[in-house]
């Protein structure tokens, strides 16, 4: 949240990065992305639907 704020300070509504950022998890992209706690493993998702926990860690899924 500390790097959301610093970026965006009290702006609400859309806002557009001028450089990529790195983050340590999912999870951690999806704070700064929806701001509060977050699950990234299952808010993100593939155009397919799929969540990050479905695509990186189902291990049914990597037998396919």
């Amino acid at each position: 949240m500390a790097a959301r704020q610093h970026l965006f300070g009290t702006q609400t509504g859309k806002a557009t990065l001028a450089d990529d950022i790195e983050l340590s998890s999912p999870s951690a992209a999806a704070v700064f992305v929806l701001g509060g706690s977050q699950n990234g493993w299952t808010e993100w998702v593939n155009e397919q639907g799929q969540t990050f926990d479905y695509v990186y860690r189902n291990k049914e899924h990597m037998n396919e």
